[in-house]
């Protein structure tokens, strides 16, 4: 008996040893930084006490809306191909989004010759001047996705640019478009009109979901949200991988940045380094998850990290923003 005693001492000692060691990684105390790993990235601001996760499905946009909206006569519908359901008009092109095509979830639009999109990457290689938070052009972009059955939305960054601008961009940017505009030397954007690029955000408890691509293969998943207006319309617009909110499945209480960190720092310790990695980026996101009954959302802090060596990458590792467990790539998506 003496010795079962001992024995259920010694278990119970290892027990709460354990339990122990995975508090310490959740606090806030700072676990120290091995040589092997550079943090170059600053803690998200407005850290929510609370988060859920969610019960998600793609957006099925209501066709009406979008199509009364870009003025698309119902009848200009072709058969539905690998994107989604085609509309037509001159020089414009709406794809409505369901959740069994190439893209899921939205919508596209274009009413110029080139669909090639490389908008967003525009802002910030041409001189556009950024607009002001809380700028008219922010108001009536988010009313306008309103009038479309596009809520839950917050816009990051607008930045206006005159269609010479946006003209010289396109024909510079590479794309196999472009090389073919740039041949035929066309104006695809008003070069005497002026256009917002807005890049926007779908949120959930005033946290935005992941905005670049995560997961592995087919199963990435991210949302796109981002469009140009011009004198209070849409010229482009494109909506992917938005996600219509079920049910919640639970709330719990989110644990600090540094705890996060912690959890990375005691994932990294478990290999040897000898390259240096470096963390770039750190952000609170909703990142897309799945099993067998469907689609969750749940909150998840976003690590961006680069590797020098044998060979330059750049990598994502996702840490529950609830628990603090890793969340693998193969669960993203479907």
């Amino acid at each position: 008996m003496k010795r079962l005693l001992i024995l259920l001492t010694l278990f119970l000692f290892i027990l709460l040893s354990g339990c122990s060691g995975a508090d310490n990684i959740l606090s806030d105390e700072p676990l120290p930084i091995p040589e092997t790993l550079v943090v170059n990235a600053d803690f998200p601001d407005h850290i929510p006490a609370k988060a859920s996760v969610y019960k998600v499905s793609y957006k099925i946009m209501d066709s009406d809306s979008l199509l009364n909206y870009f003025q698309m006569n119902p009848d200009s519908f072709r058969e539905k191909d690998a994107i989604g359901k085609r509309y037509e008009k001159e020089n414009g092109v709406l794809y409505i989004l369901d959740d069994t095509g190439a893209l899921c979830g939205g919508f596209t639009y274009s009413d110029v010759s080139v669909h090639s999109n490389p908008i967003l990457d525009a802002a910030g290689k041409t001189g556009a001047m950024a607009t002001e938070e809380g700028s008219d052009t922010e108001a009536e972009a988010l009313s306008l996705l309103q009038d479309i059955g596009l809520d839950q939305m917050k816009v990051d960054q607008v930045h206006t640019l005159t269609g010479t601008t946006l003209n010289e961009f396109v024909k510079t940017s590479g794309d196999e478009y472009v090389d073919e505009f740039a041949d035929q030397n066309e104006i695809i954007y008003d070069p005497s009109a002026q256009y917002a690029v807005i890049g926007l955000s779908q949120m959930i408890d005033d946290i935005p979901f992941i905005a670049f691509p995560w997961g592995t293969g087919s199963n990435q998943t991210y949302t796109e949200s981002n469009m140009i207006l011009s004198e209070g319309r849409m010229v482009e617009a494109r909506f992917v991988q938005m996600y219509e909110i079920g049910s919640k499945i639970k709330k719990d209480k989110v644990i600090s940045p540094q705890a996060a960190l912690n959890v990375f720092i005691n994932d990294y310790n478990q290999s040897i380094h000898t390259e240096t990695t470096t963390i770039t980026n750190m952000t609170l996101n909703y990142v897309v998850t799945f099993d067998a009954d469907g689609m969750y959302a749940q909150p998840a802090y976003v690590f961006s990290i680069g590797t020098e060596l044998p060979q330059n990458t750049d990598e994502s590792m996702v840490i529950s923003a609830l628990n603090g467990e890793l969340i693998l790539s193969t669960e993203a998506g479907i």
